[in-house]
């Protein structure tokens, strides 16, 4: 589990983004609080404080969302796992230079990867979040 956790300024995380009275959504800190984990928010109208996150969204939009409509949530998750299997776990990572499907196949996820700081990282809690607790 991440120490820390660099959060966009939704409202589902920050329920005001102005650095004056920056307020935390206080169920998003409820829920920071049950697995220790420090949120962040990242400056508003400051894209490079994102990190790469947003690239992956802007490929899902452009080449399966855009243009397309689903008869309901079931469709679309279907539809979204054939574009998963047949696209983006097959398609080659520029940073990585490798397939997704390659990488995880390769990758024993239960181990350490060798030469990767874990010092960002704690145990996960064992128990689940239950939202119905938050105040």
């Amino acid at each position: 589990m991440p120490k820390a956790l660099l959060v966009d300024n939704a409202k589902a995380f920050v329920t005001d983004a102005n650095p004056r009275h920056f307020a935390w959504n206080p169920a998003f800190l409820e829920l920071c609080g049950h697995y220790a984990v420090q949120p962040v928010a990242c400056q508003s109208a400051r894209p490079r404080t994102k990190g790469k996150i947003e690239r992956p969204f802007f490929y899902l939009e452009e080449h399966f969302i855009k243009g397309h409509r689903w008869a309901d949530f079931d469709a679309f998750h279907q539809a979204l796992r054939v574009f998963m299997a047949e696209d983006l776990d097959t398609r080659v990572h520029a940073t990585t230079g490798e397939t997704p499907r390659a990488r995880f196949a390769r990758e024993d996820v239960h181990q350490p990867v060798p030469g990767v700081d874990r010092s960002h990282l704690h145990p996960r809690s064992m128990v689940p979040h239950d939202p119905s607790h938050d105040h």
